[in-house]
């Protein structure tokens, strides 16, 4: 009895998760999310990201990402062995880069939200859980996202939505509680998105319709009846990208000199999701499209008045100091009539050099945190090489926390250890 008892307490106290460390007010990480699927449809020629990885990206930056992003469906479909398409993410490809960059799992209801039983949300839980036990990762995980736009299978279902958020949040809570939950709806400008009205169930109308005048208009709040309540909620979020002024968004233009900042205060989002409900916040998704089809600005003047307001732009961090983390999608990929899209900063030689050049007084000063360099999980505790190396209090707070935590583990076992040999158990 008494090994038994030891052996499941061992279990319990050596099994430990790496938890999401939030950043200083005014800091913020540096999340990417890579093309790294098996083909793209990008047609650009000479394109050297497709199949992307994280240690080609850093390498090819010279920085070192602190989170990057995948994405899979749920239910989890079969992976296609041609494509690349379907199945889990490839985590492995985040402990390749030598690095301690957390785990940013986005995953799609794709089906609907009515397909998704509790046994997915499950299996998604316990293949979070593995990553955090078996990797020593930070894991991130943005839940149906866009959920507040019709063109996500599952959009503009509040009711339903916030009732699987629920049943999500108390899944992880009991497998994997060291999970970052991400709330992340689109960003505002626009809405209603041209929803269909009639498409949405009674329930719903009158979930969405929050001015009260039945229809659905520019006046009704965009977020608020997706919300599910700040205790369910570790991060807040929005997805936010400039495509150009008018659709179909074909033409190189540059952005309104507020765009970034206006979308946060749409509708008093910054306000009411990030600093009045004291929660971290972040930019899941974010880019600016460079129509590779059309003359007009170059794509180093495009990405240069994007990232100036907002990730180059130490004034960004100070006025939205619960901004912690920005992540940047680093895609090229065709939109709306057949339009090349090319969201990156990582392709282009002068794209790249203009950025970094931005970026590197954020970085000395720890504004835009970098991760840590660590071997694989089996040496994860090894000293770091300085060679290349920012400071970056955040990521190395996660290890000493996770340090710390296993230590105690152990102090605890060994003294159970103590009172169950003398027989009082």
């Amino acid at each position: 009895m008494h090994i038994t008892f030891l052996y499941l307490l061992s279990l319990f106290y050596l099994t430990s998760a790496l938890p999401v460390v939030e950043p200083n007010d005014g800091s913020a990480y540096l999340g990417i999310w890579l093309d790294s699927a098996a083909t793209s449809e990008s047609s650009i020629p000479g394109d050297i990201t497709i199949g992307d990885t994280p240690a080609a990206f850093n390498q090819r930056m010279n920085v070192r990402a602190s989170s990057f992003q995948m994405a899979q469906n749920i239910p989890l479909e079969a992976y296609n062995w041609d494509t690349g398409a379907g199945g889990a993410i490839n985590a492995t490809m985040v402990e390749s880069s030598e690095t301690d960059a957390s785990i940013f799992l986005t995953v799609y209801p794709y089906t609907g939200l009515d397909q998704v039983t509790s046994a997915d949300l499950t299996a998604l839980a316990n293949q979070v859980s593995a990553y955090q036990t078996s990797y020593n990762r930070s894991v991130f995980l943005r839940y149906a996202p866009e959920m507040n736009g019709q063109w996500m299978s599952y959009g503009c279902k509040p009711s339903e939505f916030k009732a699987q958020w629920l049943a999500l949040y108390t899944i992880f809570r009991e497998i994997a509680p060291d999970t970052a939950l991400v709330w992340a709806p689109n960003f505002g400008t626009g809405y209603p998105f041209s929803i269909d009205w009639t498409s949405v169930s009674p329930e719903d109308q009158a979930l969405l319709d929050t001015n009260g005048n039945g229809v659905l208009d520019a006046g009704d709040d965009p977020f608020a009846p997706y919300y599910p309540g700040s205790e369910y909620v570790d991060w807040n979020g929005m997805s936010l990208y400039w495509k150009g002024f008018a659709y179909p968004y074909i033409m190189n233009e540059q952005l309104p000199n507020t765009f970034i900042s206006d979308n946060l205060n749409y509708m008093s989002f910054y306000q009411t999701y990030c600093a009045g409900a004291n929660k971290p916040c972040m930019l899941g998704e974010s880019g600016s499209a460079f129509h590779t089809n059309d003359g007009g600005l170059d794509q180093v003047d495009m990405q240069s008045g994007w990232h100036s307001q907002f990730s180059t732009n130490t004034s960004f961090y100070t006025s939205f100091p619960k901004m912690k983390m920005i992540n940047l999608f680093e895609h090229a990929k065709v939109e709306d009539l057949n339009d090349m899209r090319d969201f990156r900063i990582s392709f282009d030689q002068q794209v790249r050099t203009d950025w970094l050049s931005a970026a590197q007084p954020l970085f000395d000063s720890n504004t835009l945190l970098q991760a840590s360099i660590r071997l694989p999980t089996a040496a994860a505790d090894a000293p770091a090489s300085n060679s290349s190396a920012h400071s970056n209090t955040a990521t190395e707070s996660k290890s000493a926390a996770w340090r710390e935590s296993v230590q105690t583990r152990l102090w605890v076992l060994l003294g159970l250890v103590a009172i169950c040999t003398t027989g009082i158990f």
